[in-house]
């Protein structure tokens, strides 16, 4: 069945000036198969017509099944860009605690080599 219509999609085979019937061959003028062929062309075309609507289908149904997937992938990185922002100012947060703690450790050491210095001069 599927090589029938291999065969039609691409028109008659090798043997398509063969004449068939003997009105084919007998009168001068004729052109042997060409008005049968006229049908199998158009039969070919149709066939060739089912199959592009087919594929247009398929590839309508593909599309609208990759645009959902696009929209999902969208929102998950929508949502993942929140948490990424979330995190950049968590860290923000901490790296302006640490700096605060750094400076109030140096202040720290600052006070007791003072505090050092100040003792040792009075013994």
């Amino acid at each position: 069945m599927e090589e029938d219509k291999k065969q039609v999609a691409e028109g008659p085979g090798p043997q398509a000036n063969v004449p068939t019937g003997a009105n084919s061959a007998a009168k001068p003028g004729s052109q042997g198969d060409k008005p049968d062929a006229l049908p199998n062309r158009e039969e070919a075309l149709e066939i060739d017509v089912r199959k592009m609507v087919k594929e247009n289908e398929n590839l309508t149904k593909e599309n609208k099944s990759l645009l959902f997937a696009n929209d999902r992938l969208i929102a998950e990185r929508d949502k993942l860009s929140k948490k990424v922002a979330k995190l950049e100012t968590r860290v923000e947060n901490q790296i302006t605690a640490l700096k605060g703690k750094a400076t109030e450790i140096a202040n720290l050491k600052k006070k007791g080599g003072a505090e050092k210095m100040t003792l040792q001069h009075h013994h």
